[in-house]
C-alpha cells in the first residue's frame, strides 16, 4: 500500500550527464538517488496555499462589479473585491497546474506509467463522483434558493439536476482537467519511455539575472499556445468544452508543461526557487496592468500580461516559500492534508453562509470576511471528522486507510 509520503515533494537530483557512454545506468542511479532525497517542504506549503485561496476568491464573487453572475449575488457591489478576485485569478490555478506538472514528472520518475495512472484514478475519481452527486447539487440548491420565489427556485434546481451545463461540474472542473492530464502523461510515457526518465540541460545563458527574460519568453509562448488551443476547441460541442472542462484544459495545459519541464531541468528549477526582485516587480506591474487596464485589448494581447503575471507571481510565491519552509512543520502538513477536502466542501458552505450574512446590515468587508473565516473553520472541522472515518477519507480524498496523503489530488 502506498503511504502518505509517496505524493510529497522530493528534491530531485540534478540530471545525469548526457554525454556519458553509460547513460542508461546513470539514469537508473539518478532515479534511485532522487527517491531518497528529502521532501521539498516549500512545495507542500505552496500547493496547500493555492487550494485554500479558493475560499477568498469565491467569497468575493457575490460582490463582483464586472457584470458577471454567480450562485449568489449581493445587493451591493465592490470594485475593490472585484479587483482582488481578478488578481487571485491571475495566478492561483496557473500556479496550481504548474505544480501539478512538476509533481507529475516527479511521480512518473518514481512509478511505471500504468502504476501511476491507477493511483491517479483511485485518488481523483471517488472525490469527483461524490462531489458531483452530492456537493455540487447542494451548492446549486443553495444558490437557487436566493430567489424570492421559492417554487421557481426549486423548479430551476430540478431542471439543473436533469440538464448538463456549467452548473453540473461547478468548482470541480480542475479535477476533470487533472484526469485528462493524468491519462495524457501516462500515455506519453508509455509510448515514449525515454520521456519518463529524461532530463533537460539548462541553457548556458540561464542565470539569476536572465530568469526574468526566460519567464517573459515563456509567457509569450503560453499566450500563443493558449490562443491556438482555445481556438481549436471552439469547434467542439459546448457540452464537451464547459461541463467537460476541455476549454479549461486548453487554458492551463501550458502551465502544466512548464512545471514538468522545471522538474526535468534542474538548472532552471534552482533559479526558479531563488528570490528575484526583478521578477517580483515585473509580476506586480503585469498584474496591475492586467486587472486595471487590459480589458479593452484583444483576447490574445490580454493573455500576454496575464501569463507574465501568472509565471512571475508563482515564482515569487515558490521562492518565498523555499526561503521560509526549509523544514517540515506539523501544522503545514495538517493544512496540506486537509486542503483538498476543504476545497470540495467550501463552496456550498460559503454560499449558505453568505446567504445568511448578506441579510444583515453590515459592511461589505464584514460580509466578505465573516463567511470566509467561518467557511475555513467549518471545513477544518469537517476534515477532522473525515480523516477519522476510512470510508469518508476514501470518498472525499481518494485515500485508503487512516493516514492521509497530501490534500491536493496528486497532480497530473
Amino acid at each position: 500500500m502506498r503511504t502518505a509520503d509517496d505524493h510529497r515533494a522530493f528534491a530531485p537530483l540534478p540530471p545525469p550527464a548526457v554525454d556519458d557512454a553509460d547513460t542508461r545506468r546513470d539514469d537508473g542511479r539518478a532515479i534511485s538517488a532522487t527517491l531518497s532525497r528529502p521532501r521539498e517542504h516549500h512545495l507542500d506549503a505552496v500547493r496547500g496555499l493555492l487550494m485554500l485561496l479558493g475560499i477568498p476568491f469565491h467569497a468575493a464573487h457575490p460582490f463582483r462589479a464586472d457584470g458577471g453572475s454567480w450562485f449568489v449575488l449581493a445587493g451591493e457591489r465592490s470594485s475593490a473585491l472585484t479587483a482582488a478576485m481578478e488578481f487571485l485569478h491571475l495566478f492561483r490555478m496557473q500556479g496550481f497546474f504548474l505544480l501539478a506538472g512538476y509533481f507529475t514528472a516527479m511521480l512518473l520518475l518514481r512509478q511505471e506509467a500504468g502504476t501511476y495512472l491507477r493511483s491517479r484514478m483511485t485518488r481523483l475519481l471517488p472525490p469527483l463522483l461524490v462531489s458531483l452527486c452530492v456537493l455540487v447539487p447542494i451548492a446549486n440548491l443553495l444558490g437557487a434558493l436566493q430567489e424570492p420565489d421559492r417554487a421557481a427556485a426549486i423548479a430551476r434546481w430540478r431542471w439543473q439536476l436533469t440538464h448538463v451545463g456549467r452548473h453540473t461540474t461547478g468548482h470541480l472542473w480542475f479535477v476533470i482537467v487533472l484526469l485528462y492530464l493524468s491519462v495524457a502523461s501516462a500515455a506519453i510515457c508509455r509510448a515514449l519511455p525515454a520521456v519518463r526518465a529524461g532530463w533537460i540541460a539548462a541553457p548556458a545563458w540561464l542565470s539569476h539575472r536572465t530568469l526574468p527574460a526566460l519567464l517573459i519568453a515563456l509567457a509569450l509562448v503560453t499566450a500563443v499556445v493558449q490562443s491556438a488551443l482555445l481556438l481549436a476547441v471552439k469547434v467542439l460541442p459546448e457540452i464537451v468544452n464547459v461541463p467537460g472542462a476541455v476549454i479549461f484544459a486548453a487554458e492551463y495545459l501550458p502551465y502544466f508543461v512548464i512545471g514538468a519541464a522545471l522538474h526535468r531541468c534542474q538548472g532552471a528549477y534552482q533559479q526558479f526557487i531563488r528570490t528575484n526582485a526583478l521578477v517580483a516587480i515585473i509580476g506586480v506591474v503585469a498584474a496591475i496592468y492586467s486587472v486595471g487596464w487590459s480589458g479593452d485589448l484583444p483576447a490574445f494581447v490580454r493573455r500576454v500580461p496575464a501569463a507574465v503575471a501568472a509565471l512571475c507571481l508563482t515564482q515569487v510565491i515558490v521562492a518565498g516559500a523555499a526561503t521560509v519552509f526549509t523544514a517540515g512543520r506539523a501544522w503545514i502538513k495538517e493544512l496540506v492534508d486537509a486542503s483538498f477536502v476543504i476545497y470540495l466542501v467550501h463552496l456550498p458552505l460559503l454560499i449558505g453562509l453568505f446567504w445568511i450574512v448578506d441579510s444583515l446590515t453590515t459592511s461589505i468587508a464584514l460580509r466578505f470576511i465573516v463567511p470566509s473565516l467561518l467557511t475555513l473553520l467549518i471545513s477544518l472541522l469537517i476534515w477532522r471528522e473525515v480523516k477519522r472515518v476510512p470510508l469518508l477519507l476514501f470518498l472525499l480524498s481518494g485515500v485508503r486507510g487512516r493516514e492521509p496523503r497530501p490534500a491536493l489530488p496528486p497532480p497530473g
